[in-house]
């Protein structure tokens, strides 16, 4: 289990961020899919596609907000910049770059993915229980919800529910429940990287994916469930 150690620094970053998130609500999502949601060893014979253009909006917003206000209350705050150590590691990664890359449109890069995977599981101080949400699985889930609110301001679904850690749900392999329209819902597993997961309905290597490539990857799976 890794160790982490903590220390607090002036930030500098907080207003970066919600610059930054203004700045992404001014940009459209441009992508292609396959209809139907066609398998890459199809592609080959079936060469349509179906091109998107959607809008960053109030439900993306207020998710992105609702995430950087968490990590922004105590013990955090909008003065203090928590930096988290590796043991054996002397690079510090702040919680605010946790922030930032997940509200960027970018996949995170490659440093950040190592940190990721260092702090998986790592055992924090109880008073600071915020900080187990560093981890690869919930940075990953977070990322899914914010491409759903994408998917709900451009009105391809109607809602969505996230279910919690270690429910029922969860140990069925189940991380999100859509709801496409009154008649078609679907629920979906999420996984960092490769996966074995029997689960049908699942994204996969969300780590490694943008907003852009998880908002195309869930248009798919409602195109195939509709």
């Amino acid at each position: 289990m890794s160790q982490i150690k903590l220390t607090n620094l002036p930030n500098q970053n907080f207003n970066l961020l919600t610059r930054r998130l203004e700045s992404n609500l001014a940009q459209q999502l441009s992508f292609e899919t396959c209809p139907y949601n066609v398998k890459k060893k199809s592609r080959v014979k079936d060469t349509r596609t179906q091109q998107y253009y959607f809008s960053l909006a109030e439900n993306y917003k207020n998710k992105a907000l609702a995430f950087i206000d968490e990590l922004t209350q105590e013990p955090f705050s909008q003065n203090t910049n928590f930096q988290i150590q590796i043991k054996g590691n002397t690079k510090q990664v702040s919680v605010f770059s946790w922030l930032d890359n997940l509200i960027s449109l970018k996949a995170p890069d490659k440093d950040f993915k190592e940190f990721l995977e260092l702090s998986e599981n790592a055992g924090f101080d109880k008073s600071i229980k915020k900080l187990h949400r560093i981890n690869k699985g919930q940075f990953c889930e977070d990322r899914v919800e914010l491409a759903l609110n994408i998917l709900l301001d451009n009105r391809v679904i109607e809602s969505y529910t996230r279910f919690k850690q270690h429910s029922k749900e969860d140990k069925e392999g189940k991380d999100f429940r859509i709801v496409i329209d009154d008649e078609t819902q679907i629920d979906i597993d999420v996984k960092a990287g490769n996966s074995s997961s029997s689960n049908d309905i699942k994204l996969t290597n969300v780590q490694h994916k943008s907003l852009t490539e998880l908002v195309a990857n869930l248009t798919e799976l409602c195109q195939k469930a509709s």
